[in-house]
């Protein structure tokens, strides 16, 4: 059986491997082609049946110009192999997904999963001994999430105070539950040599019921810590130790007053309501606040980057391209400003001070 395709004055004949050798795929009509022209393209046959082949019909055989045999171990190393496989998986993975919506018991079961692989991590992470969160090293082989968490705990160390129990769920070095803070980091390494108790060792060691068992005090440290306890803070028998989020009024965590403990507050400008409001494009909005802020990528500070570039203006090529000359020195983007604020009806700002002088103020008329 054949098949003939024709492209750029050439044709093309595909025949299957069962097909008959005297067979000809040529009509009687059509013009004879020259065999001694021809190549032979094989696939799937054995060198006795190609040579048959070129016997048979004096056909060369032929080359196609493409590297097809072996690709994987010519042009990649293991690790290019590996990450091509996975970027393949990944990409079938997306895009089922992306074409199919999931029920909500497969999500829920995935999430499961990972949150059980991502617990699994962490318990090989702090070891058998279970140490402590913010002893652990982070390793050479971590993920980047892992990695990115471990790198930001100092950032919530402060921010989290553990109410002493039964002590079994408490680090006795490295949480923070004594009135100084986290041991460790208060009196340092030294303090765990003084007292004799191991670094992954938990409250409970020093807990007997409601009361302190504390060993013998060998260094003024080890009677610091005891005497910081007496009338101030006991041990409760048969209760689990608890965690209190410090930014909570509720002790539990809220991303909305995390987020407003840990930033830096400044003083609020008075220009905020006009570049962000309710009913703003984000868009302008964020060009706005570039220009109020002189960020704006104009000609006079992309001149910083390449010494070379000159910093003219593109409208009047008189000036240097600044935000101040852009937006209200330059001749033809001060007469387009003019004439769109009367239309509207606005008072014109001739400079960066009057407008942000004026913000606060209203600026329509009647």
């Amino acid at each position: 059986m054949f098949q003939q395709t024709r492209s750029a004055g050439k044709e093309l004949i595909f025949m299957k491997r069962n097909t008959s050798l005297v067979e000809s795929p040529y009509k009687e009509n059509q013009p004879q082609v020259n065999y001694a022209k021809l190549e032979i393209f094989c696939c799937g046959l054995a060198n006795d049946e190609i040579e048959k082949l070129k016997e048979d019909f004096g056909f060369k055989a032929g080359v196609l110009p493409v590297r097809m045999n072996s690709w994987s171990a010519k042009h990649l190393s293991f690790a290019g192999r590996l990450q091509l496989i996975t970027a393949v998986i990944q990409g079938i993975t997306t895009f089922w997904c992306s074409t199919f919506i999931l029920p909500k018991k497969v999500i829920r079961e995935v999430e499961r999963i990972c949150a059980a692989f991502h617990g699994r991590t962490q318990q090989n992470l702090l070891g058998e001994q279970r140490r402590s969160f913010w002893a652990v090293k982070i390793p050479s082989n971590a993920s980047w999430g892992w990695r990115k968490l471990l790198k930001l705990r100092q950032r919530a160390r402060g921010l989290i105070q553990h109410i002493p129990g039964d002590g079994t769920e408490t680090h006795l070095w490295h949480d923070k539950w004594h009135p100084s803070g986290p041991l460790v980091e208060t009196y340092g390494t030294k303090i765990i040599q003084d007292a004799g108790i191991p670094s992954h060792a938990k409250l409970a060691m020093v807990v007997n019921g409601n009361y302190w068992k504390w060993p013998p005090a060998r260094s003024p440290q080890l009677l610091d810590i005891q005497i910081a306890l007496c009338g101030r803070l006991y041990p409760k028998e048969g209760e689990k130790d608890s965690m209190v989020w410090i930014p909570s009024a509720s002790s539990s965590f809220k991303a909305r007053k995390t987020w407003h403990w840990i930033r830096n507050k400044q003083a609020r400008v008075s220009w905020h309501k006009l570049v962000w409001f309710p009913q703003s494009i984000p868009k302008h909005s964020f060009i706005w606040w570039l220009a109020v802020l002189d960020r704006l990528t104009t000609r006079a500070r992309q001149k910083k980057w390449p010494p070379t570039l000159t910093d003219t203006c593109v409208l009047c090529n008189n000036h240097s391209e600044t935000t101040e000359h852009l937006f209200f020195k330059c001749y033809y983007a001060r007469r387009v400003w003019q004439v769109l604020s009367n239309l509207a009806g606005i008072p014109f700002m001739d400079s960066w001070q009057r407008l942000l002088m004026g913000m606060g103020k209203p600026i329509f008329t009647c």
